[in-house]
C-alpha cells in the first residue's frame, strides 16, 4: 500500500515463495496510466509502487 502522494521505491519483507500478483489498482484496467509492478514478485526484489494505490500478491 502507498498512501503516499508520490511513488515509493522499497523492498517488500516476504517470505521465500513464488508471489503472483492478484491486483493492482493501478493497473490499466482501472486508470489510463497503468502500472509497473512485476505479474511475479520474488524475496528481495525492489519495487515500486504508484502513489495512492495498493497491490495484492499471493503465493
Amino acid at each position: 500500500m502507498n498512501f503516499e502522494k508520490e511513488s515509493v521505491t522499497f523492498e517488500p519483507q516476504l517470505p521465500q515463495g513464488n508471489w503472483q500478483k492478484l491486483l493492482n489498482s493501478s493497473d490499466q484496467e482501472w486508470i489510463e496510466n497503468g502500472a509497473a509492478l512485476p505479474e511475479k514478485l520474488l524475496s528481495g526484489q525492489t519495487v515500486t509502487i504508484n502513489p495512492l494505490s495498493f497491490a495484492v500478491y499471493e503465493e
